[in-house]
């Protein structure tokens, strides 16, 4: 059965988190070890890999807040899988957040349009939040759970520097330095995923 790209992700970073293996090597082996994977899945799984571990200690803070224990003393597998889940919903945010800005620049002449916007900040502590799950606990050595809100990242309205007249809150400049800050970023990780998919085409087909 073929492993999807949050498969080889999980896999690769608990034997980077478990063994202290090279995230590079222990990659690399994994995507060779798949076979005939898709290369949109090699690519999710490099992204995944490469960017839980890139922002490895904001994930945790994130977390931090959500665990009833230190994270150091949660489960090596279930410390993975809330850090690889968290970076997703965080990643997932930055897309989203393109979308409502874009929204914004193409409303900034109609009348009472509220603008609005993600924060990325909150977005990735409302990963975090996803720790708070209502969990079915048969031993004392389990993590408990409790009812949470969805993740972080809700659209909040933005407070204009200079109301206008009709009512309208886009402030073109900002949204246009907002989205292309975001785009920026975002492009960033797609432009990553990108080469990885790339070179494993390159490596499958020889050209």
């Amino acid at each position: 059965m073929t492993m999807s790209g949050r498969e080889i992700a999980f896999a690769v970073l608990r034997r980077v988190e478990e063994g202290g293996a090279y995230a590079s090597r222990a990659l690399d082996a994994a995507l060779t070890s798949a076979g005939a994977l898709d290369p949109r899945e090699a690519g999710l799984a490099t992204e995944l890999t490469y960017g839980t571990l890139r922002r490895a200690l904001s994930l945790d803070r994130s977390l931090a807040p959500h665990l009833s224990r230190p994270l150091e003393r949660v489960d090596p597998a279930a410390r993975v899988a809330l850090r690889l889940g968290a970076y997703e919903l965080a990643l997932m945010a930055r897309a989203r957040r393109a979308g409502v800005l874009a929204a914004n620049l193409a409303n900034a002449d109609t009348p009472n349009y509220k603008a609005r916007d993600i924060d990325f900040g909150q977005s990735l502590q409302g990963a975090g939040a996803q720790a708070d799950l209502v969990l079915a606990t048969t031993s004392s050595a389990h993590l408990g759970g409790a009812d949470t809100a969805p993740p972080g990242g809700e659209l909040k309205y933005r407070i204009p520097f200079q109301a206008s007249l009709d009512g309208n809150s886009v402030e073109t400049p900002i949204e246009m330095a907002a989205f292309s800050e975001n785009a920026v970023r975002y492009q960033a990780s797609l432009m990553f995923i990108n080469r990885t998919i790339n070179n494993i085409a390159t490596a499958l087909t020889g050209q």
